[in-house]
């Protein structure tokens, strides 16, 4: 054992860096993330590669989280964050029941749209914050097989992770950006701001933190990753940039450059006013038994 080895100040540095990572791209308000629900709907509307890649990472978390017992007849699921309701819905095809908790109205509406147009009914849907629910609560503490949680800013400290597992009575799994890249955006930022000035916000730290704290804590976390590659052809307009601002860490005021990036976007556009865009997003899935447990 190294002689410098100290869980508790590692898991305090970890838990730093996992709380620094709270979605800065966004605020952490029903009116920011029905902002957000919107565009989602409209791209996933319009761009059916996009919504092709959605399905099949939505299919192959299904298939890993079946690989390792889950989702039987038996089973019941808590999804944190669950946006416009697709992991939801997929999970209800084989479990008893999924609750769906969401903080947006807009994105609630959408996933219990998508759940009616699927004929599911073994979903119960939620509008709440969950990092201030009442866990103590009996139909909450304890009470699901799984809690799920992908891409959210509830799982954005220590103690969000600790009531995760609060509500699990087994298993716990997230989803977390690992890595992203978008060829368009990056040529973008790339003339409009100075060299090495600007970042993306997807850059797994949030992953990286999980990661350590769960080992920290003693647990046995299964890693897996899935990577999306597209290549689609998008509005050159205000809303990609947009898009991009949320992505991307840029100097100074991000609502000083919105115009100027929007600008330069339309201006490289092809006659039709849309933009080819290559993006790859790579995501980290980990999924632990929270009674299993090792000495630290």
């Amino acid at each position: 054992m190294p002689t410098n080895w100290d869980p508790a100040a590692l898991q305090a540095q970890f838990a730093a860096l996992l709380k620094r990572d709270k979605n800065a791209a966004c605020g952490y308000s029903s009116a920011d993330w029905d902002a957000r629900a919107a565009a989602w709907e409209r791209e996933l509307l319009e761009n059916d590669a996009k919504l092709a890649a959605y399905d099949a990472r939505v299919a192959a978390m299904t298939a890993f989280l079946r690989d390792h017992g889950l989702l039987g007849p038996r089973d019941t699921v808590l999804d944190i964050g669950c946006g416009l309701g697709r992991f939801a819905v997929e999970f209800s095809r084989t479990c008893a029941q999924v609750t769906a908790v969401d903080l947006s109205p807009r994105m609630l509406r959408s996933a219990q749209a998508h759940a009616a147009r699927t004929g599911r009914e073994n979903l119960r849907f939620l509008q709440a914050d969950f990092t201030v629910l009442d866990l103590n609560a009996p139909d909450w503490d304890g009470a699901f097989d799984l809690v799920f949680a992908a891409q959210t800013p509830a799982l954005s400290s220590a103690r969000d992770l600790a009531r995760l597992e609060q509500a699990s009575r087994a298993y716990c799994c997230t989803s977390s950006f690992v890595q992203a890249t978008d060829d368009i955006a990056e040529a973008a930022l790339a003339r409009l701001c100075p060299p090495g000035s600007f970042s993306v916000r997807r850059n797994g730290r949030n992953f990286y933190a999980l990661l350590n704290l769960l080992w920290l804590q003693g647990r046995f976390p299964v890693v897996a990753y899935h990577t999306e590659q597209l290549s689609t052809r998008s509005a050159a307009d205000e809303a990609l940039a947009q898009d991009i601002l949320r992505r991307y860490c840029v100097p100074g005021d991000p609502d000083m450059l919105l115009p100027r990036l929007a600008a330069d976007l339309a201006a490289h556009a092809e006659a039709d006013g849309r933009i080819p865009c290559r993006t790859m997003c790579r995501y980290g899935w980990l999924l632990w038994d929270r009674r299993i447990t090792h000495a630290v």
